[in-house]
């Protein structure tokens, strides 16, 4: 507006009354159409910058609303994630008192199978000498059959065998039975 009233008074200074005035408003009147063409031109460009303005606002609040929905899931997601924890916790707990049991039972077991393992290495020990000492016996039995005429410090040697394999057999049954013999053998007649 300010260029108007400039170009009005040069316009006005320099030229006739009848002339200027025709003039002047024909100048003022394209100078008026030049600033509405302006102010239009500007009109659709600050319309289009606020459409934009909009749409940008628009897709931020989408964009807002979304990750507001999304940390919504997340707590949600973080909740359920303590919740299970804290219950596997818990079962934890609850498992280890009859895990701890049952690895006390093993052990145990265990245990008691070693000892079975050593008492059955010791029984296979003493099987063997039993074999042994029954193999002297039987030969010492075959010496006395072949002989007629049995001495009496020769059958006193095959009783003390025979009480020796007796003891001996007791032996075994009482290491590999797990329990020591009451049965203690008697001596043979003489």
């Amino acid at each position: 507006m300010e260029r108007g009233s400039e170009a009005l008074s040069h316009l006005c200074q320099g030229a006739e009354p009848g002339v200027a005035e025709g003039g002047f408003w024909q100048h003022v009147e394209a100078g008026l159409q030049e600033q509405v063409q302006r102010l239009r031109t500007d009109l659709t460009l600050s319309r289009q910058e606020s459409r934009e303005l909009q749409e940008r606002l628009m897709v931020s609040e989408a964009t807002v609303l979304a990750q507001s929905e999304q940390l919504k899931e997340y707590r949600e997601l973080l909740y359920s994630l303590h919740i299970c924890t804290a219950k596997a916790c818990f079962a934890n707990i609850a498992c280890a008192a009859p895990c701890r049991k049952y690895g006390t039972l093993i052990q145990a077991q265990a245990r008691e199978l070693s000892h079975l393992r050593q008492r059955m290495r010791e029984g296979c020990g003493i099987c063997h000498a039993l074999a042994q000492h029954l193999d002297d016996t039987t030969k010492a039995f075959e010496e006395l059959l072949r002989g007629n005429d049995v001495d009496y410090y020769m059958g006193q040697s095959f009783r003390e065998q025979l009480a020796g394999s007796q003891a001996l057999a007791s032996r075994v049954r009482a290491k590999i039975s797990g329990r020591e013999s009451l049965w203690q053998p008697t001596a043979l007649p003489q």
